[in-house]
């Protein structure tokens, strides 16, 4: 678990989160997961991980006693010495604060603690700011997924990095 100075917290998700994550997906992503798929995810997926961004107060809002709003979340594969990014989403109220970026970082850490050697993910052909973000991360593009995507038929591009090792123990 991390909390910088802004008070936004990442840590895994739990069961309690699927509703606010649920209603998030729906906001940015069409299709959107479900639910019951993030709830699949969770309970029947041994490879699956998700952080979530929590915490600090939205432009306008009052930090009074009422719960930390959910500001983002990342779901992730590591599967062996690979750890698949599945989507990665901060709220549209609060983007630009740095947000998805330590939300990736915290499944790289994850990954490399269980020896991941590389990330891998697909973006949308069309998402230039998405793929932008992951360039700036150090994804460079490494193949094309002709009509991966429907609603509406798009290909993906296909990005990689190569993760440092974890530090061994001695």
């Amino acid at each position: 678990m991390t909390a910088p100075s802004d008070g936004v917290i990442i840590e895994l998700m739990r069961f309690d989160d699927l509703d606010a994550v649920a209603a998030i997906e729906s906001v940015v992503s069409a299709p959107a997961w479900t639910r019951q798929m993030f709830e699949s995810e969770l309970t029947q997926n041994q490879f699956a991980m998700f952080f979530v961004a929590r915490g600090g107060t939205r432009s306008g809002q009052n930090s009074g006693s009422a719960p930390s709003p959910l500001c983002g979340y990342v779901g992730c594969w590591i599967v062996f010495e690979e750890l698949h990014l599945l989507n990665v989403v901060t709220h549209p109220d609060w983007r630009r604060r740095g947000i998805a970026t330590r939300l990736v970082q915290a499944a790289f850490d994850q990954a490399a603690s269980r020896g991941a050697v590389r990330a891998l993910l697909e973006v949308r052909e069309s998402n230039q700011s998405a793929r932008e973000f992951y360039a700036r991360l150090g994804f460079r593009s490494i193949a094309r997924r002709p009509g991966y995507y429907t609603q509406p038929s798009e290909d993906a591009v296909m990005m990689s990095l190569e993760l440092a090792p974890a530090p061994t123990m001695r």
